[in-house]
């Protein structure tokens, strides 16, 4: 029989699981669409360009959000020697930031949404998920009684999203910045392939060791305020 925890770990499972498919399928979706836009058609070739999850969930995303609830999709590698002609720089922001826009927008419309269907309370369920992960839809259960289950698992879901969505921008963000710097700036003069991957590895591990906890801090602030903000202005909320 399922005692009351163990049906708490299923639902929570389940929720950050289709957070998860819809956060990652759509990112890398977007993030393919614009480097292809951008003159890197190598991604097109490699079926990246598709709303397709099993293109872009991975396994071991997948084991790390049922741990950890957090997980990454596929990587989708821009060749920066593709992208050419006028307003080069600004293409390659363009192809390798694309994703980290896409998640800080849909980080702020998840924030307003659940701000406008539930209360400011929420933000503290939100930002317990993003720094702790440890928060589950009990907590909504606990905070909105008057609200169904189904209007709570669903916004559990949303809720994880926002927390996915900020956590992939830090993570996106450095690990482009790493690779976007050392094929533009070390490549040529420096490193071979391999040389070039395990340096950008090394260089995103350490990026992440020193910077991540004070990024996703930050941005967390950022999103919560910004969505806070919309409801305020667009009279969602007194």
């Amino acid at each position: 029989m399922i005692d009351v925890s163990t049906a708490e770990f299923i639902v929570n499972s389940i929720s950050f699981l289709c957070a998860y498919i819809f956060v990652v399928t759509l990112t890398g979706a977007f993030r393919a669409w614009v480097g292809v836009r951008m003159g890197d058609i190598s991604i097109e070739h490699a079926g990246f360009v598709t709303l397709n999850p099993f293109v872009h969930v991975q396994p071991i995303g997948i084991l790390f959000l049922l741990l950890q609830s957090f997980g990454v999709g596929s990587f989708i590698s821009v060749n920066p020697d593709y992208i050419q002609g006028r307003y080069r720089w600004l293409k390659l922001a363009c192809a390798f930031y694309s994703d980290t826009v896409l998640n800080g927008l849909s980080a702020i419309v998840g924030m307003f949404l659940l701000i406008v269907v539930f209360d400011i309370n929420i933000i503290r369920i939100v930002e317990c998920i993003i720094h702790n992960r440890d928060a589950s839809h009990m907590y909504m259960a606990y905070y909105y009684p008057t609200y169904s289950s189904s209007a709570i698992v669903a916004g559990y879901i949303v809720a994880a999203a926002v927390s996915l969505n900020v956590g992939l921008m830090v993570v996106e963000f450095l690990f482009n910045s790493c690779i976007l710097i050392f094929s533009l700036l070390i490549r040529p003069s420096f490193f071979n392939n391999y040389d070039m991957a395990l340096y950008e590895l090394i260089a995103w591990v350490v990026l992440v060791l020193f910077f991540f906890p004070p990024l996703i801090k930050l941005v967390a602030t950022i999103i919560t305020h910004i969505g806070f903000t919309l409801a305020y202005t667009l009279h969602f909320i007194p």
